[in-house]
């Protein structure tokens, strides 16, 4: 399903999707976003090389596709999903150069069913753009996804934004540690956290809190 379900009105709006595709209209070239690295976070680089083995990858909220080119390239196969074509067609772009095979799509991911299960499932930009209220159906999204012996590694602004892009609309969520293990009591263990400086831009200084969670046995 792309786009969001008929009815349900402004309150509560599932993602920032006005303050997301403001930034996308004001970029040409993935690199000029606010939060753009050209490598994936220490703790991903980290827990992957330690992890030592493949399988089915899925990176959630996938944006301009660093993340997933970065996963193919060491061996998994990836599906990478966002609700917004613009970064979708750089994420396109950024595979076709590296040379390797991704499944993008387009949808809303709190609507939609994950294609089987997968054994990684990454996740470092979108929690922070749901809302509180619809945190449920992210979680039921996610825990559908991953396989019995699953990891899930989580990217959350650790800090709230300070600074600005000169848009009119609602920035990022901040969460604390204990919030973004109670999304998943019960069913997930919380076995890592590590906080980590992303980068410097307009918006500030964006220090991101890292999270990776395993099925509770």
């Amino acid at each position: 399903m792309n786009g969001f379900p008929a009815g349900r009105g402004r309150a509560p709006r599932p993602f920032d999707a006005v303050t997301l595709a403001a930034m996308y209209r004001r970029v040409s070239v993935p690199e000029d976003l606010p939060w753009h690295r050209d490598e994936p976070p220490v703790f991903l680089q980290q827990f992957i090389e330690a992890r030592g083995v493949f399988g089915r990858a899925l990176d959630i909220g996938c944006g301009s596709g660093e993340t997933a080119v970065y996963l193919a390239g060491r061996g998994y196969q990836v599906t990478g999903v966002d609700f917004l074509d613009a970064p979708l067609r750089f994420a396109k772009a950024l595979a076709r150069q590296a040379r390797v095979q991704i499944s993008f799509l387009q949808q809303n991911v709190l609507y939609w069913d994950a294609p089987g299960l997968y054994d990684l499932v990454v996740d470092l930009g979108c929690l922070h753009h749901i809302d509180d209220r619809m945190t449920k159906l992210y979680r039921r999204v996610v825990l559908r996804a991953l396989t019995s012996n699953g990891d899930l590694i989580i990217g959350h602004l650790a800090t709230p934004i300070s600074g600005s892009y000169n848009l009119s609309v609602p920035l990022p969520r901040c969460r604390t540690v204990p919030a973004v293990r109670r999304l998943f009591a019960s069913a997930l263990r919380l076995r890592e956290h590590a906080v980590e400086h992303v980068c410097d831009s307009n918006l500030g200084r964006l220090t991101i809190g890292f999270y990776r969670f395993t099925r509770s046995l």
